[in-house]
């Protein structure tokens, strides 16, 4: 303690940080009792609960010497497990929400199996009733586990999950440490990240939610609203999850196309914009006509807008769809920000960098080449073209960014195109995508290159998509590499309803299909984005299976090596590999169901290749580039049609393996899926 210049000052100031960032008071009281003594050492840690309902995070908060010598808190570890969740079902006589009351009357913390705590119950009544106890229950867990129905298996698992983990009842619960280690969300977060947050922040970020930091716009001076969130598909090689940074958008402007019953209400208004900083999801009254909906407001970062959901989270609407029907604010185009910043601002240069940089980052592209960019736009080229490589799916991939000049001098990018040379064939797929300059609302309808890359491997997405005539829509699309375009390839399009990805999670036996899983929102939205997305089985071992959008036969495809099965073919191999007592091997190592067709690389890799009735056509324009001399020219795609060598049957390479691990050059930037919350986990730990 001696050594410390101001010892008071020290713990005040530490005192005033653990309130700040949400420690509890036993904390403050740990802390306190460690500052006192003469002979703690210089570092230590100060271990934390917090409950969020039922849900419970225990954290580990590393303390040591910062600078000047002033102790200081270094990072804190959280261990965050969610409460299971029994759906409730009679089945074989027995009613679930009855025996998980039975068992949650008891802690478990005593083995009521072992021989001599048997022997004592012979004497003890309230022992012998607790033991009976167990044999009772014990005997319904059997009858659900041996019934032919998924559901009172799966029951049956999830209530020796929710009640007998960290007991001494752990070990009759297959899989167990896996499904702790799937489950138990774990991350270590330090004032060196990109953003330092509270524990209740924490808590929303390990759920999947964006949180907000507000600065000022680097491209036009306004106030608006940064957000951050975690890659929880990724984690880097100090196993932590990833923080990506998903650009910025003027979040008080998007509350104002809001019908709900709190706009009207200011101090409402800033709660709920505080609430939405923070990761929460606000509770409102959605308001239309004469009517009052209760519903939940959530950011959606990379659409960048507000998405408006009922209590069952259903989409009812978002700010981007209403401000199409409003014209109180009018459009504000980023083209006319940045030139009138010309005039008043002779740095525009740096604005106008930051600018891009932002826009490529909502793309999902890395920072590998803002270096090489800042140079030419210092040199003042009339065109810059900027490339990114990647080697990590199935092909070779090349990202070409077209940023062009205007009149004015501001430089904006305005396309980009992918090409994709896949192993299978010797043609290389090209495809063109607009990059939109124009702010509040377009961002919305950006194509992150990844997304891209799944259209020209044949994939289907989910987006939304900006028409020629300016009006937009929310619908499947996929290229169709029968009608050849100056931008690459036509698209085909589907209604929004031929595929609802989260209906069909409902019907496999899946972890990832409850909507309280921490990781539901993350494989529905990856589905959607067009990836092939490994889910795991709600069974012994928790085998994985790899699923990808079929929109045409409006289903998900089971992947295996090989083959694409249905799901109603896959369930009902799954029975009769359970009825025969055959244990089902991890499909995705190839091992396991699937006696579905075979289909050749090309097949499963380009499922949009020719229209059916319920697909619709869409023309696409021709891109523009700007030779050396600043000549406007209409470019023409060599384009060439998967020939006969792209149709081989793929024995040897899994289907679509291509996943990703690496991206590009430079960092992980995986799309993370928005909008979708989850919560699977455990109650009490």
């Amino acid at each position: 303690m001696g050594k410390y210049v101001n010892d008071n000052y020290n713990e005040k100031r530490l005192e005033f940080e653990f309130n700040y960032l949400g420690f509890s008071y036993w904390a403050v009281e740990a802390l306190r009792a460690r500052l006192a003594d003469p002979n703690r050492q210089n570092a230590f840690a100060i271990q934390d609960e917090r409950w969020f309902g039922p849900d419970k995070m225990h954290l580990t908060i590393e303390l040591g010497d910062g600078n000047n010598a002033m102790l200081g808190v270094k990072s804190y570890d959280v261990s965050y497990r969610k409460e299971i969740i029994v759906p409730e079902i009679e089945i074989e006589g027995i009613n679930t929400a009855t025996l998980d009351r039975i068992m949650g009357s008891y802690d478990w913390s005593e083995d009521l199996k072992k021989p001599e705590v048997r022997e004592a119950a012979k004497a003890e009544p309230y022992l012998q009733q607790l033991v009976d106890l167990y044999d009772g229950i014990k005997q319904d867990l059997q009858r659900l586990k041996e019934s032919d129905q998924p559901a009172a298996w799966e029951a049956a698992h999830l209530l020796t999950l929710r009640h007998w983990l960290d007991t001494p009842y752990e070990s009759n619960i297959p899989g167990a440490e896996e499904f702790k280690n799937i489950y138990e969300i774990r991350h270590s977060f330090s004032p060196e990240d990109k953003v330092w947050p509270t524990v209740k922040e924490a808590k929303n970020l390990l759920e999947g939610a964006p949180i907000g930091r507000s600065i000022i716009s680097p491209v036009d001076g306004i106030p608006v609203v940064e957000w951050f969130g975690l890659n929880l598909h990724e984690k880097g090689v100090d196993g932590n999850y990833l923080m990506e940074g998903f650009g910025f958008f003027d979040l008080e402007r998007e509350m104002k196309y809001l019908p709900i019953r709190e706009r009207y209400n200011h101090v409402g208004v800033g709660a709920i914009y505080r609430a939405l900083l923070n990761g929460d999801r606000p509770a409102v009254f959605f308001l239309e006509g004469n009517s009052e909906t209760p519903a939940n407001l959530h950011i959606n970062p990379i659409s960048q807008y507000i998405e408006v959901r009922d209590k069952q989270g259903k989409i009812i609407t978002n700010s981007a769809d209403l401000s199409l029907n409003d014209q109180t604010l009018g459009d504000i185009n980023y083209s006319t920000i940045l030139n009138n910043k010309v005039m008043r601002n002779s740095n525009y240069n740096e604005a106008n960098y930051e600018y891009i940089v932002g826009r490529l980052r909502q793309h999902l592209f890395p920072d590998t080449q803002n270096a090489e960019l800042m140079e030419q736009m210092k040199q003042g080229k009339s065109r810059i073209l900027l490339e990114f490589h990647s080697a990590e799916y199935s092909g070779a991939v090349k990202a070409t960014v077209h940023i062009e000049k205007a009149d004015s001098g501001t430089y904006f990018p305005n396309r980009y195109q992918l090409e994709l040379k896949r192993p299978d064939s010797e043609y290389v797929r090209r495809q063109y995508f607009p990059i939109q300059n124009f702010k509040g609302h377009g961002n919305q309808y950006d194509i992150p290159w990844k997304m891209g890359v799944n259209l020209l491997k044949g994939s289907q997405v989910l987006n939304n998509w900006l028409r020629e005539d300016g009006s937009t829509i929310y619908e499947w699309r996929g290229l169709d590499f029968s009608q050849r375009k100056n931008a690459g390839y036509g698209y085909l399009s589907f209604d929004r309803q031929e595929l609802d990805v989260e209906k069909k999670l409902d019907e496999l036996p899946i972890q990832e299909k409850n909507k309280n899983d921490l990781r539901h929102s993350h494989v529905v939205r990856s589905i959607e984005m067009g990836n092939s997305q490994v889910v795991h089985l709600d069974m012994e071992g928790n085998p994985t299976i790899r699923l990808r959008a079929n929109v045409r036969r409006g289903d998900l495809d089971i992947i295996t090596p090989g083959q694409a099965i249905s799901i109603q073919q896959f369930n009902t191999e799954l029975t009769q590999s359970r009825e025969s007592g055959v244990y089902m091997s991890d499909p995705s190592q190839g091992k396991g169901t699937g006696r579905g067709r075979q289909t050749g690389m090309d097949e499963t890799a380009s499922q949009v290749n020719s229209r059916t009735a319920k697909e619709q056509p869409i023309t696409q324009g021709s891109s523009v580039s700007v030779d050396n001399n600043g000549k406007t020219n209409m470019v023409q795609n060599t384009v060439n049609p998967p020939g006969s060598k792209s149709r081989q049957t793929a024995t040897t390479r899994p289907v679509n393996d291509g996943k990703t691990k690496k991206v590009l050059t430079g960092n992980r930037i995986t799309p993370p899926p928005v909008g979708r919350s989850g919560n699977h986990m455990k109650h009490g730990m």
